[in-house]
């Protein structure tokens, strides 16, 4: 009588050896692990960058208004708002147009997420 608990070691799934088939099931599962795990750290990295984009803003924001208050004028340019205010933002990841109108009307600013080259995604 054979004994029904033992498998069959040569027997074959689709012509393939079950050996094969294990190595070809745990190679996928690995590879999409990691398409997961690649993507999920895109979207970390991409929510990162849109956060330091509004952290810029809001100081920007504050700084425009600080001088105003402090001065009775807006600030005539950048550099002026970053000697006098502090302002520091990673210039290799932003770009900042700031365009004065007047010294008693409120200037117009854009923070702008530059394109990353390596690994990153930029806007």
């Amino acid at each position: 009588m054979k004994n029904r608990f033992t498998v069959n070691q040569t027997s074959k799934c689709r012509g393939l050896p079950m050996t094969a088939l294990l190595l070809a099931a745990s190679l996928a599962i690995a590879g999409g692990l990691y398409a997961g795990m690649r993507l999920s750290a895109d979207n970390i990295s991409t929510d990162t960058l849109l956060r330091e984009k509004e952290s810029i803003e809001r100081a920007m924001e504050r700084d425009i208004t600080a001088c105003y208050a402090l001065e009775g004028m807006y600030p005539p340019d950048l550099t002026y708002i970053r000697e006098h205010y502090g302002l520091t933002y990673p210039e290799s990841r932003f770009y900042v147009d700031y365009r004065p109108i007047a010294a008693n009307i409120r200037p117009d600013y854009a923070v702008i997420l530059l394109r990353q080259e390596e690994g990153g995604k930029g806007e």
